[in-house]
């Protein structure tokens, strides 16, 4: 198997079989609890597509930690937390964040399948990519994605994930010690104190492998808006 990792700001390179989009902090972590729970979600590019959305007689439920979006959607925060526990009434939740879901669009174009990882669903992404038995996976850890900036979390993921798919005898990975070093990370750190409300979702982010579900990303690759759904359901 061909493992890489290609960012959202990289050139087009060769095409892959899977391409495993990381968020952690917030997007993907979030993504995972929803298909948990639902089954399935929606996912848009940027809030200007989300009336692209057909439409649905029970509505949607909007998750979402940017500013001005204007929807007369129920909103929620991209919130793992708010996912799990908030009352939806048979709306169907759709996703737009600042860059997790840039970077499903990104994916989209270079893989055949994606699917959607944080460190809440490493053993079942493995598993599942294990069981395809593909030759090709590249891992985009997104980032900062208008910025062009690494974030320590989703590159300490995605150094996770290949190092168990591909590993090297001599360079084993401390999973427990890169989440560690996650957690004092200095952004992370300056966003827990300025943020009281997102404790808790941190901490449900680096709960390793507490939600052993594998979203797969479902559309064409130039369509505005995806469905995810649960590997395991679909």
């Amino acid at each position: 198997m061909r493992v890489s990792i290609v960012r959202p700001g990289d050139p087009p390179g060769e095409r892959v079989d899977i391409c495993i989009v990381i968020d952690v902090l917030r997007a993907t972590s979030t993504a995972t609890v929803l298909c948990r729970r639902l089954g399935e979600l929606c996912v848009v590019t940027t809030p200007a597509d989300l009336g692209e959305l057909p439409e649905r007689a029970a509505g949607y439920a909007l998750f979402s930690e940017l500013a001005g979006v204007e929807s007369d959607i129920p909103r929620f925060d991209n919130s793992p937390i708010q996912a799990r526990d908030v009352e939806l009434d048979g709306r169907m939740p759709v996703l737009v964040t600042t860059n997790g879901t840039l970077a499903i669009s990104l994916a989209a174009q270079i893989a055949d399948e994606v699917l959607l990882a944080g460190f809440i669903n490493v053993a079942a992404i493995l598993d599942h990519v294990h069981r395809r038995g593909v030759a090709s996976v590249a891992l985009m850890p997104a980032g900062n994605v208008k910025r062009v900036r690494r974030n320590a979390e989703d590159d300490a993921c995605a150094d996770v994930i290949v190092a168990m798919l591909a590993p090297d005898p001599a360079a084993p990975i401390d999973t427990a010690a890169a989440i560690a070093a996650c957690r004092l990370d200095a952004r992370i750190m300056e966003r827990r104190a300025n943020e009281p409300n997102l404790g808790a979702d941190i901490d449900l982010c680096f709960d390793l492998d507490a939600v052993p579900i594998v979203p797969r990303v479902v559309g064409r690759a130039d369509a505005r808006w995806f469905r995810v759904v649960d590997a395991a359901r679909a």
